[in-house]
């Protein structure tokens, strides 16, 4: 096992009471991040800015909704998509009915209004903004919904084509997570099983790719990892991060943090040599704590700017968009 170091620059940006909540990145777009703790926030890390988001009687609640932050080009307006599972709060109280709510908050007119009702159960974590629209997962499905942000209604995307597994005898844990790498909607499909008979454990880790947005057959695998790689370096829940210079390596999180490393090595980072298949542990030292890393463009847009309510504003804002400096950001969600 080799081990490979990666520099990290602080962020000079902590506002204040953050460590009083539980709060992580949960979806990012052209710079700006949402954050879900016990409130709502859009921060721009480049700027230092900050904006809470009022909700009235809706309470966030991470571990039983979907969130994300996207931007809608015909309105030159960034949203923030709220679906509240009522199920989960219903079920408590005996009954079985439920209903996926969405909530729209606009940047421009600094206010909430319903959507259209989510018609799938089970979509949870952060949404990924693509070509216009937030994209999650479905607890428990190898579905991928998709929510418009200028129609504000819901579709279905097309999965990559998934291997088969047999189900018999064996228990099997899998995570199916969606992420944006160099432009492209990227699928992480990993699996853990153990056999019943003999208690074999077996891993699968497989990531793809959709090169052409819109056009299902585009889907491409990007690499595959097995039993030997992934049980080396205890993986539990893989998910790339980004590509580097060259393309020839790629930067790898392991969001179920792994186990049985040195305290330094904690932070669950890979580097994975497309070339040979093969892997490094990144060590990140210095740092405390449970690590989220995310790699998002900077921008010099103001959260407390206009919004665009006049050409004149929402020419300003068009070229913020322009001037950017990409970044990979980190934080420490201790």
């Amino acid at each position: 096992m080799g081990l490979q170091e990666i520099a990290v620059t602080p962020l000079e940006f902590t506002p204040s009471g953050l460590s009083l909540l539980p709060a992580f990145p949960v979806s990012a777009c052209n710079g700006l991040i949402l954050v879900a703790g016990k409130s709502l926030e859009i921060w721009n890390p480049l700027t230092h800015e900050r904006l809470k988001l009022l909700r009235g009687k809706c309470n966030p609640n991470p571990k039983e909704e979907a969130f994300g932050l996207g931007y809608d080009y015909t309105t030159d307006d960034y949203k923030v998509v709220v679906i509240h599972d009522h199920r989960l709060h219903r079920r408590r109280h005996g009954r079985d009915n439920f209903a996926c709510q969405t909530h729209v908050y606009s940047l421009r007119s600094d206010s909430w209004r319903n959507a259209e009702n989510c018609p799938w159960r089970g979509p949870r974590g952060p949404g990924v903004f693509l070509s216009g629209a937030l994209h999650w997962t479905i607890i428990g499905m190898d579905k991928i919904i998709v929510f418009d942000l200028a129609t504000e209604n819901y579709r279905q995307l097309q999965a990559p084509p998934l291997r088969e597994r047999d189900t018999l005898n064996v228990k099997e844990k899998r995570y199916f997570n969606l992420d944006v790498l160099d432009g492209c909607l990227v699928v992480s499909d990993f699996a853990k099983t153990d056999r019943t008979s003999g208690n074999l454990e077996h891993y699968e880790y497989d990531v793809w790719v959709l090169k052409d947005y819109g056009d299902k057959d585009s889907w491409i695998k990007l690499f595959s990892l097995e039993d030997e790689e992934c049980m080396s370096y205890h993986i539990i829940n893989p998910r790339p991060v980004a590509f580097m210079k060259d393309k020839t390596q790629i930067l790898l999180q392991d969001d179920g943090l792994s186990w049985g490393c040195s305290q330094d090595d904690r932070s669950g980072f890979f580097m994975l040599d497309l070339e040979s298949n093969s892997m490094k542990r990144v060590g990140i030292h210095g740092l405390t704590g449970t690590l989220y890393a995310q790699f998002i463009p900077g921008t010099i847009f103001c959260l407390h700017d206009n919004c665009g309510v006049n050409g004149r504003a929402t020419k300003r804002r068009r070229r913020r968009l322009g001037k950017r400096t990409s970044n990979m950001k980190m934080w420490d969600t201790t």
